[in-house]
């Protein structure tokens, strides 16, 4: 079957027209804001020509600051670039400060930095994702937004209903698909598609949404999406595994497509979505709920953390106990490196904590540091943050009037220069 014949089988006439029509328009960039570092009003001051994009203030389109992704606001952490059909996935989940959180197929962590912001660094997001290369872009965009609630851990989801059944409150199922939805921002998606592929690859989401209800809650919801415009990685998933112990959760989200299969389900098209998804809410509503084992951390009352400690790092969550069974990758903020008998502080601490305490640089001095190189000031040996615009780059270490850099060796940028108009001084 071909694609245009599986989009008619799924789409009426006139809707398959319009998904077709969109292939031909540009994919405009979004970014999601990072609202623990950086307000709403905030950004805007900076870069007003933004479009917000919803009205939380999270979501913003970009058609008129071409190396935003360049900038202060991005390197410093406060801005993630985000398909806005994606964001929207955990925005319909209502997530709460109480809230434990599974992330099935976390990486590249869209939606679990997402979620994570939305909580304000409360609550427990647990990511899982097999795959330790792609485990590892995810880490290093957890640690540039300085986040302290997510628990990362390399593991296939399907192993996790081993450890944790009726326990989630919240469950983010964005399963593997065939990419329909992103045809027009990745040409290779549409170069590679088949309908086999799409055969294939119903076996593995019909498992892991398996997987996921029975790790649901009473009370507890689950979001399946995917970037398949298709019914059989959608509705047909759903239906054949859906018991009579759960209910789907009628969406409304404007713009949106009503499913014609499976009433309350969505699809975010990509005339108004920018590449487009499809969502569905579903609640567990009868069974049981049970709790896992935990251990219970204590607390840095200088971080303001629950301190974990391994051979090689001290960890600090924002929760105060951790799955014990769960063989964790990344336990929310990397403190500390552990060497002998020191403890050197490390970036993800810098980028976590507050820019209240950090050494504010001037704009050649922060140029300077995010290039790699030496700063100079009269200050007491020992280390310390440094910031600009109220937003912390990393560390230094001070020895004899000589700012030794610590800003990680592979996110140094030896041409960089910052993309703004922003004043030669600090503005701190």
């Amino acid at each position: 079957m071909d694609f245009v014949t599986a989009l008619q089988n799924t789409l009426s006439l006139e809707d398959a027209k319009t998904f077709l029509l969109a292939q031909k328009e540009a994919s405009l960039p979004t970014f999601f804001l990072n609202k623990n570092k950086l307000s709403a009003a905030e950004l805007l001051a900076r870069y007003p020509k933004l479009i917000p994009l919803d009205a939380a203030g999270y979501s913003y389109l970009n058609q008129d600051y071409p190396k935003l992704s360049k900038s202060l606001e991005y390197l410093a952490g406060a801005l993630y670039a985000q398909d806005y059909a994606s964001s929207v996935v955990t925005q319909v989940l209502d997530l709460k400060p109480t809230d434990l959180i599974l992330d099935m197929c976390a990486a590249p962590g869209g939606k679990t930095i997402n979620a994570s912001i939305r909580l304000s660094q409360k609550g427990l997001v647990i990511a899982a994702e097999f795959s330790k290369k792609r485990l590892e872009v995810m880490t290093s965009n957890i640690e540039r937004l300085g986040l302290g609630n997510i628990i990362t851990c390399e593991i296939n989801a399907n192993e996790l209903p081993f450890y944790f059944q009726d326990c989630f409150d919240k469950i983010i199922l964005d399963a593997p698909c065939s990419g329909t939805f992103m045809f027009k921002s990745e040409p290779k998606m549409c170069a590679d598609w088949t309908y086999n592929k799409v055969l294939r690859l119903q076996k593995e989401q019909a498992e892991l949404l398996k997987s996921g209800l029975k790790m649901l809650k009473v009370g507890g919801y689950l979001v399946y999406s995917t970037c398949s415009v298709l019914k059989e990685e959608n509705e047909d998933i759903i239906k054949a595994q859906l018991g009579s112990e759960y209910r789907i959760i009628p969406l409304t989200i404007p713009g949106a497509l009503e499913s014609s299969f499976l009433p309350g389900a969505l699809r975010l098209m990509p005339n108004q979505y920018q590449d487009g998804h499809f969502i569905c809410l579903i609640q567990k509503v009868s069974g049981q709920t049970k709790k896992f084992k935990t251990t219970n951390l204590n607390k840095d009352e200088d971080l303001s953390l629950y301190k974990f400690t391994t051979k090689q790092v001290i960890y600090g969550l924002t929760s105060s106990a951790v799955p014990t069974h769960l063989n964790f990758h990344t336990l929310g903020v990397s403190c500390y490196e552990i060497r002998g008998e020191h403890r050197i502080p490390m970036h993800h601490l810098a980028r976590f904590l507050p820019a209240t305490s950090s050494i504010n640089l001037t704009k050649e001095e922060a140029t300077t540091y995010l290039r790699g190189e030496t700063l100079h000031r009269k200050l007491a040996d020992g280390y310390y943050i440094v910031s600009f615009l109220g937003l912390n780059l990393g560390y230094v270490k001070v020895v004899l009037g000589e700012l030794k850099n610590y800003y990680p060796r592979g996110l140094r940028i030896p041409s960089f220069a910052f993309y703004n108009n922003y004043q030669s001084d600090s503005a701190h």
